[in-house]
């Protein structure tokens, strides 16, 4: 790596030296040439308001720690920090952020060692702080592969793993902290969680990339947060979960749940206006057994279910299907069950559930097409305005 500019830091040359690595002056600046670094708590840090790059090499902390002073590398600066390759491995979280500064990830490989219960980028104490991610592959196995507490994070390309069970990407933003963008790259789980978790009140926007968990959610909406989808494609057990009083909004983009629904509601509010959302059981499921359910309006895109392409009941739910504005389209949104699954109901486009619930269709514009009902209310708290 190279380029931390002029400035007053005998300390941290001396520092690298004893490392290993061979130290020169070219231009007023600082150039450290080394193949492997390795730390006991930190390999390198970057605390003041200088610039560090990371072109190539092999950088390794070794060292467990319990606090968050340990790591590979430690952005505890305003400065800028960018890799543009080598390899980062850390037996603790391998790159920590506690600043207000940028950092960019152009290539190269991040990962904790597989045995390491911590996180391979903590953006952990600043809400100024913005990471970028254009490319290489970040790795995590036993804890988050990111995790976001503060700060900003936009991912354009690149390769982030989660091997263990764990999150690939944990949103711990609050709705003024900052938010993660979602334009590019593959974002994949490969154990048993989520691969992409907005935890708290934070906002995750997507645009593109291909999301993926193999046995578990792609995207799971814990809390009151928001998720607005805009493009790509999210592939998960479930495509997307919203849990809690949060909000789904999809524009674009295709969402799949590979053996259960595409999206599933609880109490919070789901609203399609275009796009694919396809689940092998439901394509969108509102339908809960405590009592409540959310709203979901669809004003475009195509919902496929293999058993129930659209389901709401057992608590207080609406379902709008098009826009109650006077003109009547007949191509747009579309629902449709495939009839493919064997459970109860199955060959329904939209199912209003009003069995000691209360539960209302607004049918205005729109294909809704099922092998067996298109569209079906059962129980007296069953409504629908058409």
């Amino acid at each position: 790596f190279r380029s931390i500019g002029a400035r007053p830091i005998d300390l941290h040359l001396k520092g690298f030296e004893a490392l290993g690595a061979k130290v020169t002056i070219d231009n007023n600046k600082y150039i450290i040439e080394a193949d492997e670094l390795i730390g006991t708590n930190i390999a390198i840090s970057n605390i003041d308001s200088g610039t560090l790059t990371i072109e190539g090499g092999k950088y390794t902390q070794t060292a467990i720690g319990t606090g968050t002073g340990f790591g590979t590398i430690l952005q505890d600066s305003t400065g800028t920090f960018t890799i543009n390759d080598g390899t980062l491995t850390a037996s603790d979280t391998t790159l920590l952020i506690n600043s207000s500064g940028k950092v960019t990830i152009n290539d190269g490989t991040i990962e904790t060692a597989d045995t390491s219960d911590s996180y391979t980028i903590y953006m952990f104490n600043s809400s100024n702080s913005n990471v970028e991610i254009n490319g290489g592959k970040i790795i995590g196995y036993q804890h988050e592969t990111i995790t976001v507490n503060n700060g900003n994070l936009n991912i354009k390309s690149g390769e982030i793993e989660q091997r263990g069970n764990s999150y690939a990407i944990r949103n711990n933003n609050t709705n003024n902290t900052g938010i993660i963008n979602i334009s590019g790259g593959t974002i994949t789980q490969t154990g048993a969680s989520s691969a992409v978790n907005n935890a708290s009140s934070g906002t995750i926007e997507i645009s593109g990339g291909n999301i993926n968990s193999s046995g578990s959610y792609a995207l799971y909406n814990a809390a009151s947060g928001t998720i607005n989808v805009s493009g790509g494609t999210s592939e998960g057990t479930v495509g997307i979960y919203n849990a809690g009083l949060g909000i789904i909004t999809v524009s674009q983009g295709t969402i799949t749940g590979t053996s259960g629904n595409g999206i599933t509601g609880t109490t919070g509010t789901i609203t399609v206006d275009g796009g694919t959302i396809t689940g092998t059981r439901d394509g969108i499921n509102v339908s809960t057994s405590n009592g409540v359910s959310g709203s979901v309006t669809v004003t475009g895109g195509v919902i496929t279910g293999g058993r129930i392409g659209i389901i709401a009941g057992s608590g207080t739910a609406a379902v709008t299907i098009g826009k109650d504005d006077g003109n009547v389209d007949t191509t747009t949104p579309v629902i449709i069950s495939t009839n493919t699954s064997t459970e109860s109901a199955h060959g329904t486009a939209v199912y209003i559930e009003g069995t000691g619930a209360t539960a209302t269709l607004n049918f205005y514009d729109g294909i809704i097409k099922g092998p067996l009902y298109s569209i079906r209310l059962r129980g007296s708290g069953a409504t629908q305005n058409l």
